[in-house]
């Protein structure tokens, strides 16, 4: 018997949009066809509705607090939808992320944050570009 072949999908999949998730099918349909003792992991947006949906071990893309999802992978039809066992994993992130969610919560402090953020890291040559203007006196 051959190794078992672990692929991990990575995408922005998971949001139930109908496109995104007929692609993402067609991937994992094709790669259960084309390679022979594969188990395919995914990273999404919605770790757990992508489990769900495919029946398999499903991680999320986010640094928020997520739930991973643990599906079985011994069922023998990998088109099976409804996972029979199902393990729930939660996690939590730093408190810098936890601030930042706040912020984000209240529309024009986490704006003029991010416009702060961006003046500061702009280039001190880019600065001194502007004063080397030439000023037009008419």
């Amino acid at each position: 018997m051959s190794k078992l072949k672990v692929i991990g999908i990575f995408g922005h999949y998971g949001n139930k949009k109908i496109e995104d998730e007929t692609f993402i099918l067609s991937v994992i349909q094709n790669l259960y066809l084309r390679i022979p003792n594969v188990e395919i992991e995914c990273f999404s947006i919605n770790s757990i509705d992508s489990s769900t949906s495919y029946n398999m071990t499903s991680y999320p893309i986010w640094k928020e607090k997520v739930q991973a999802v643990i599906v079985d992978q011994t069922t023998e039809n990998p088109d099976h939808l409804q996972p029979q066992n199902k393990i729930i994993v939660e996690t939590t992130v730093s408190e810098i992320h936890q601030i930042k969610n706040v912020f984000k919560k209240i529309p024009f402090v986490f704006t003029f944050l991010e416009i702060l953020q961006n003046l500061l890291e702009l280039p001190l040559f880019f600065l001194k570009e502007f004063e080397n203007l030439p000023i037009v006196s008419w």
